[in-house]
C-alpha cells in the first residue's frame, strides 16, 4: 500500500490484512526536495482486531471459508473491506460446514442490520451452486435445507443491496434442529443453569449427578471442562462477552444448554 497526503496536512489511512507477522511503514518527503523540517511529526497506530467484532471476518473466499459445526454460533458483520485507502464494493463470508446427506437442517440469520438484505449461496463440496435463498431489507432469514449428499458445504454470506456498511454483527446458526431433535441430545428440564444471561458467574441445578460438563464459544473451541460433581457454580470472569454452548453429561443423558454473557 502506497498514498501520499498534502503539504503540511496530517494524514489518515485505514487499511485491513489478514497477514500475521510484522508490518513496516516507511514515510518520506512526497515532494522529493524538502527535507529541511525541524518540526517533528507524530505518528501512531490503532490496530482494531476482527475478533472484537468478526471472529471470521478473512473469510472472504472458498480457501479461506471458516470451518464451523452443526448448531455453532457465529457473530460476524457484512462491512467494507479496506485496501488502497478505498473500500471493496462487497464483502463475502464463506463458511464450510459438514452435513448428512437427505437430513434437513434449519439455517437461521437474524439481528439482521436494517439496511442489509442477507443473500445466502450454497455450494457443495467441488464449490458448484446448488441453491440460494434471500430475505429482506433489516429481517432476519430462516430456511431449511436439505443436503443431496454427506460432504462438506460452504455457505456465503452477503448484502443482496450491496451496502456493505454495517457495523451491527448478524447471528448464524446452521442445524440447531438436529440436536434438539436428536436423542441422545434431549433438551432435558431437569437441568437449570441461572442466571442466563449473566455477569460473572452461572449455576447449575441438576437433578441427576453430572458426569462432565463442557463449554464451547461461538466458533466452536472448548474453553472449558470439569468432569465430575462435586461444583454448581462456573466462574466467568475471563469470558469474553457473547454466546456459548453449555453440554452436561449426567447420569440420564447429555443436555444441550445456549448461554450468554453480557
Amino acid at each position: 500500500v502506497e498514498d501520499a497526503g498534502n503539504n503540511g496536512q496530517g494524514y489518515v489511512l485505514e487499511t485491513s490484512t489478514c497477514d500475521l507477522g510484522k508490518h513496516y511503514f516507511y514515510f518520506r518527503d512526497g515532494t522529493g526536495n524538502d527535507f529541511n523540517s525541524s518540526e517533528q511529526y507524530r505518528f501512531s497506530v490503532t490496530f482494531t482486531p476482527f475478533s472484537s467484532v468478526d471472529l471470521c471476518e478473512c473469510n472472504n473466499s472458498f480457501s479461506s471459508a471458516c470451518p464451523i459445526g452443526i448448531c455453532d454460533t457465529v457473530l460476524a458483520v457484512i462491512s467494507p473491506w479496506f485496501n488502497d485507502f478505498n473500500p471493496f464494493i462487497e464483502d463475502e463470508d464463506f463458511y464450510q460446514i459438514e452435513l448428512a446427506g437427505s437430513e434437513e437442517v434449519n439455517v437461521n440469520i437474524s439481528l439482521v442490520s436494517p439496511n442489509i438484505r442477507i443473500c445466502v449461496n450454497i455450494y457443495n463440496s467441488s464449490q458448484v451452486l446448488i441453491d440460494n435463498f434471500s430475505g429482506n431489507i433489516g429481517q432476519a432469514l430462516n430456511f431449511n435445507f436439505i443436503p443431496p449428499n454427506d460432504g462438506i458445504y460452504y455457505f456465503k454470506i452477503t448484502d443482496c443491496n450491496d451496502n456493505f456498511d454495517s457495523q451491527n454483527q448478524y447471528e448464524l446458526t446452521i442445524g440447531c434442529n438436529l440436536i434438539s431433535s436428536t436423542n441422545d441430545l434431549e433438551i432435558d428440564k431437569t437441568v437449570q443453569l441461572s442466571p442466563n444471561p449473566f455477569n460473572d458467574q452461572f449455576s447449575i441445578q441438576s437433578e441427576h449427578p453430572i458426569q462432565n460438563l463442557q463449554v464451547f464459544n461461538a466458533i466452536g473451541n472448548q474453553i472449558f471442562f470439569h468432569e465430575g460433581a462435586g461444583f454448581n457454580e462456573i466462574k466467568t470472569d475471563d469470558w469474553q462477552s457473547g454466546i456459548y454452548f453449555i453440554l452436561i453429561q449426567t447420569d440420564a443423558g447429555l443436555v444441550v444448554r445456549r448461554v450468554i454473557k453480557r
